[in-house]
């Protein structure tokens, strides 16, 4: 997959979740701003979706569609969805708002199951990597994410 096609990607579950979210919230007091073409600020990365209640930020999500649901020997084979050096980012940009970073993760287009964590929480493994999605792989294992059918 090319960076385009990654982009690509990654804007269907940006899609996919602005729907989901505009059809549960409460439309008189909450909104979504899509962040997702803010790449960076001040040298950080910025999370793609912006969440408001009664005008007053109180998180961001950050998407990640993945293709592939990282299993092996050295965490026992749990399936890990992956971030990369970015959770820094996000992590500095949660602590500059003062409000939570949320990763929402898609696997292979089955946008019916998301699943959630928080950037807070340390991963479930680390490893360091240099390959064209980064320098460091941070797992969090899908059964330790909130889950939700939509």
């Amino acid at each position: 997959m090319n960076f385009k096609q990654s982009v690509e990607f990654g804007d269907e579950l940006e899609t996919v979740f602005k729907n989901f979210m505009g059809r549960t919230m409460d439309k008189a007091s909450e909104r979504i701003l899509d962040t997702s073409k803010i790449y960076r600020e001040h040298g950080l990365c910025y999370p793609d979706i912006a969440y408001f209640k009664n005008d007053k930020l109180v998180a961001f999500f950050e998407d990640k569609n993945k293709t592939t649901v990282y299993k092996g020997k050295k965490w026992k084979f749990n399936a890990g969805l992956s971030v990369c050096e970015k959770l820094d980012s996000y992590r500095k940009i949660e602590k500059k708002y003062n409000v939570p970073v949320i990763l929402v993760w898609a696997v292979d287009k089955n946008y019916n199951e998301l699943y959630f964590k928080w950037v807070g929480e340390k991963p479930d493994y680390t490893e360091e990597k240099d390959n064209a999605w980064g320098h460091t792989m941070n797992l969090y294992f899908k059964k330790n994410c909130m889950k939700i059918n939509i």
